[in-house]
This record gives C-alpha cells, structure tokens and sequence, in this order.
C-alpha cells in the first residue's frame, strides 16, 4: 500500500496550514483525526458523526477522554479511504474558537449530545467548567419537570467521569429511583428512552456478537454506513465472533462508497492477520490484479499457509511469480520462503521455483539466494529444480567447471552470469572452441548482434584451424 499520507489544510484568519493526517479514532459518535505539521506540531480534528466540530493544536493529557479514544476507540492509521472520507467531506477545516463552536453546538444537538460532546474537551477545556455546564443542563431539565432528560445528563456525566461526587449525590437523589432501575436493567425500554446512552454501551461491548448487531442496525438504519464499515473492520481484525455472516453485507457496502482501490485498501485493512475465508481472499486478490498491484497479491497470497489456499489460488501465485515486470523489493520473501517450506505439491513447487530463483539470481549473489534457498532444500531436496541449483553452488568455486555453471546460467536466461563463466573458460582452454560457441549464441539471444558474430567469426576460424 502506498506510505503516502493524507494531506489535510486548516485555515485561522484565512491563512491556511497545510497537515499530514496520521491516524483517526472512532469512539462512540465521536471521531478524532489526529494530524502534524512538518514543524511536528500535533492537531486534533474533532467530529460528531460525519460533523467537523473544530480543530485545535493539542498535546494529549493522560487520563482525558481523548488518550482514552485513541486507546480504546477503533483507531485507522493513514493513509485509509475512511479517513479520506472526512478530509474529502470538508476539504479544508476552520480554526474556530471554543465559544463559537459552543454556540453552534447548542444551535445543532440536544443537550445530552452537546455534554457527550464537551466530555471530549476536556483536554483543553477544564472538567470543572465542563461539569459545570452539565451542571446547568440537569437544573433546568429538573426545574422544568423532566427528570428523565435530567437522568440521561447525569448518565453522560458519569460515563466520562465515573468518581464526579456531584453527579453520582444526585443520581441517588429518590426522584430518580426508577429511572436508575431502568438504566441497571439495560433492558428495550432503556434504548428506546434514551438512545444517545443506549448507543455508548453497545459500542463498549461491540465484540459480543448481540451488541455488534444491534449497532450495525443501528447505523444502517440511520444511514451511517462509514461507522458500519469501521465496526466491520474492526471485528474482521480482531476475529471476535463468525466472520461469515458478515462479508456480504461487508463487500456490499465497499462496492456501493469506494472505487476498486479504495476498495483493494479496505479489504486488505480487515483482511490482514484475521480473517481465513476464502471468499474475502479472493475478492482482495481480484482487487489487486485488477489494478496490476501483483506484489501486493503475492504478498497476500504467502501469508497463507498451502492448505489455506484453493487449487485457483496456488495456480495465481505460481502465475503472478512468473510476471517479467515484479518488484521483488515489495515481495515478502520471508513469507514466500515459509509458504514454500509447507508446500506438498512438487509439481506447483517446481513450477514456483523454477520463475523465483533465476530471477533473485539475477538480482542477488548466488551465495545470498543458497541461504534463503537453504530450508526450502532441506525440505524438499529431492526437487529437480533445486537439484540443478546445488549443482550451481558446488561448481562456483572450482575452476574446471566455470563452463558447466555458465550453461547453468543460460539456462535460467540469466545471460551477463553465463558470459563470466565462458570468459573464464576461454582463457583457461584458449584453443577449446565450445566457450567460444556459447558466447555467440549468448550474445545472439542478448540481441548483441555486432558480438555475436565476432564471436562467430572466431569460432570459424579455430574451426578450420583444428581441421
């Protein structure tokens, strides 16, 4: 995947600052997207839902809400088509002041959400300021009679501050009793009066497989399909319930919001490390070679065991590793070396090693492809393609068999290593013609056409010299 991050521009008084995203938590309604300055200056861009709030230059606080997101949210690192989402949604993002998005806040959102809100700030606003704000919310609800909106603002409080003495004094007040009762029990009633608090704890427990889906209702039914999506990632990387009854709807989502890319991304996000179904490897597989990515197929590929592919995919991979064009930088030879211990099938073994290890002989010393060729051997030496490159190791260093590893060479197609060794030959038997004939033909099949037949012509002439 591309390293390249996210840019994102943020304007106070018109004059923008241009920002690397870096990561994005998710926690409950609330997202964070964390990003730097070249200056290593630290920003936090806060949304409620796929609402921007404000952006502030912070330095996290131990203990505040917003280290707790990053912790125990669903955190997405950078680059991420999510997280483009939000930058692409706004494009560029005011700095605007405390009060003013305070007063636009109480324009937009209920009281209850504007305390969830707030309960986010409290890395630059102080707890005390904050709790007096929830303070004056309780009261008027109260006074107004309406003590199960007064209830739902205490419940806020002390989920972001369970210890707030106030908060839990009033709870235990007697007007509350059977409002407390119906927040213990956690039953319908309580998700149906107060949705906002019904929604935390879902999210809280979101690895039991109940909670998972009742949020995911939650969120398709009002439209949230990007907080449908982060959950999906998150449960496929965490493989915490049956992955199964999830990938349709999953890769349905993905082909209804994203390009093939996007699309190749997202399913590598909450493929890697977790899920072992077939159908989702090969729908990133089919992602990755429709965009030509096939380093990053094979990658995916290796980090399977044999047994975990099909016959198709072992046949992909065999083709993929046979392509002219690979990047074998980007290829995980660590993971291709392990897949190619395991392998049972000699045939798919001999086709595989047969396009691997010219080409890594052509970019590495022969004594570099024997050490990661080495456990392969010792599991499968009986392989005649390994057979040939053992003959290739015991010949290097002996000078009376220079022409035999040069043949070895032009065998594998690996032409500059076959001209070494003809060359050495030649001086070693200058009147021997055989080096000689296969430097023709070698430089012939290199297109070198001018040395091909000066070569020729040479061979001619020991030709008639020997007659």
């Amino acid at each position: 995947m591309s390293s390249q991050m996210q840019s994102i521009t943020v304007t106070m008084n018109e004059k923008p600052k241009e920002l690397k995203a870096t990561r994005m938590a998710f926690d409950n309604r609330m997202k964070i997207l964390e990003a730097v300055t070249d200056a290593d200056e630290t920003f936090y861009l806060f949304f409620y839902k796929e609402h921007f709030l404000l952006a502030k230059e912070l330095k996290r606080k131990e203990n505040s809400q917003l280290s707790r997101c990053f912790q125990n949210g669903i955190v997405l690192t950078a680059p991420h088509p999510l997280i483009q989402t939000y930058v692409d949604e706004h494009k560029t993002f005011p700095l605007k002041t405390v009060k003013l998005t305070f007063r636009n806040m109480m324009k937009q959102y209920s009281p209850q959400e504007v305390s969830l809100i707030l309960s986010y700030f409290d890395t630059f606003i102080p707890k005390e300021k904050i709790t007096d704000i929830f303070k004056k919310f309780f009261i008027d609800y109260r006074r107004n009679g309406q003590f199960n909106h007064a209830y739902q603002i205490l419940m806020v409080l002390l989920s972001f501050d369970k210890e707030n003495k106030w908060g839990l004094d009033m709870a235990n007040q007697i007007h509350f009793q059977k409002y407390k009762l119906l927040y213990e029990v956690k039953g319908k009633e309580l998700f149906e009066k107060d949705p906002l608090y019904g929604e935390m704890l879902l999210f809280g427990k979101r690895k039991e497989q109940a909670s998972f889906s009742k949020l995911q209702s939650l969120h398709a039914s009002k439209g949230r399909w990007v907080d449908q999506l982060v959950l999906y990632i998150d449960h496929f990387k965490k493989g915490s319930m049956k992955e199964e009854a999830y990938y349709d709807s999953f890769l349905k989502l993905l082909s209804a919001h994203y390009s093939s890319e996007e699309r190749a991304l997202l399913l590598w996000e909450s493929y890697k490390g977790a899920v072992k179904d077939t159908r989702l490897l090969q729908e990133l597989l089919e992602a990755f070679l429709n965009q030509a990515r096939y380093e990053e197929a094979i990658n995916v590929l290796c980090e399977q065991t044999p047994e975990d592919l099909s016959s198709l995919q072992k046949k992909q991979l065999a083709e993929l590793l046979q392509k002219p064009s690979l990047d074998y930088e980007s290829i995980n030879l660590e993971n291709l070396q392990s897949f190619l211990i395991n392998e049972n099938s000699m045939e798919n073994l001999e086709k595989i090693l047969r396009s691997v290890i010219p080409t890594l002989l052509g970019i590495r010393e022969l004594a570099a492809v024997h050490l990661w060729l080495k456990p392969i051997i010792t599991k499968h030496k009986k392989l005649p393609i390994l057979k040939i490159f053992q003959t290739m190791m015991d010949y290097q260093d002996d000078p009376e068999q220079q022409f035999s590893l040069g043949k070895l060479y032009h065998q594998f197609k690996l032409y500059n290593q076959a001209i070494e060794c003809f060359s050495w030959e030649m001086e070693l038997r200058p009147d021997d013609p055989d080096p000689v004939q296969w430097m023709m033909k070698t430089y012939k099949e290199l297109g070198m056409i001018e040395e091909s037949k000066s070569y020729m012509s040479l061979y001619t002439s020991m030709q008639k010299a020997s007659r």
